[in-house]
């Protein structure tokens, strides 16, 4: 099982970072101040922190073109969207050479930072990466992530937000047959991976990932689900825990941000406003 930890934080890929973070803003949450990766990472990022301070959600973009970008330049090239989902790691270089052992890694493990702002001065955020090639879980770019500096991540000052937002809580792909990929999931994941009617799930503590035929997405939902073409394996929405639907609702009509109720009184916001996927809302 090269990849053997819980959802750290999902990755949405952005085409103009600022126009992402009012976005983020107008949908009620706290967006922490802009981080620029790396030189050779050639990203930059505002990320949205959870009080779980077990996930987050990262709104990444192009800085410049670089050999370590290659793979979201060309995501990027049809569309934003839900793409990127980092697993915790302990240790990166050890997840690294487990995926090189079945054949799946993308390159070698990779150190990066970024600088964080604080009242006290700057800090670098530290994190150590691990790869696997897009093509080895179909729907979805899969890497790990270790943290060196996780309170420099899940800063204090970032973890309430305006709509309640509580934690990440679940992944939906969705994919013509899921079927037919869940042998490849079940290669990177092991026994983690489970059929369940209409897909399979990735069981995780933290936001599990659950991957669906085109019936069972409107299943889950609802009419907002027909609007997506499923031709191919890819992520379709993000799902978070509020504290309560009401405050949410309020603020979301007062930014003229169009919501339906899915299945079991889901609050949902179409990719027009979600960066390119689905966001689900609900209270636990």
């Amino acid at each position: 099982m090269p990849i053997a930890g819980d959802l750290d934080h999902a990755v949405f890929l952005v085409q103009d970072l600022d126009k992402a973070e009012r976005q983020a803003e107008r949908l009620g949450f706290r967006p922490t101040p802009r981080g620029v990766h790396s030189a050779h990472m050639g990203t930059a990022n505002a990320t949205i922190v959870f009080p779980d301070r077990r996930t987050y959600v990262e709104l990444l973009g192009i800085v410049a073109p670089t050999p370590a970008n290659a793979v979201q330049r060309a995501r990027l090239a049809r569309g934003e969207g839900l793409f990127g989902l980092a697993f915790k790691s302990s240790d990166a270089r050890v997840d690294a050479a487990e995926l090189t052992r079945i054949g799946a890694a993308d390159g070698e493990a990779v150190d990066f930072a970024r600088p964080v702002a604080l009242p006290s001065g700057v800090k670098n955020a530290r994190f150590t990466v691990a790869r696997a090639r897009p093509e080895v879980t179909p729907a979805a770019w899969c890497f790990v992530c270790q943290h060196h500096t996780p309170e420099l991540v899940w800063r204090a000052d970032y973890l309430e937000h305006p709509n309640g937002a509580l934690a990440l809580s679940e992944i939906i792909g969705a994919a013509p047959d899921p079927r037919a990929i869940e042998p490849a999931w079940r290669a990177v994941f092991g026994e983690r991976v489970t059929a369940i009617q209409g897909g399979f799930r990735l069981a995780s503590a933290t936001a599990p990932i659950t991957m669906l035929a085109p019936d069972a997405l409107v299943a889950r939902l609802g009419a907002l689900a027909r609007k997506v073409k499923v031709e191919e394996p890819q992520l379709i929405a993000a799902c978070f825990a509020l504290r309560a639907a009401a405050p949410a609702e309020a603020l979301w009509e007062r930014a003229r941000i169009p919501v339906s109720r899915g299945p079991g009184g889901t609050l949902l916001v179409g990719p027009e406003d979600g960066f390119g996927a689905v966001l689900c809302f609900h209270v636990p």
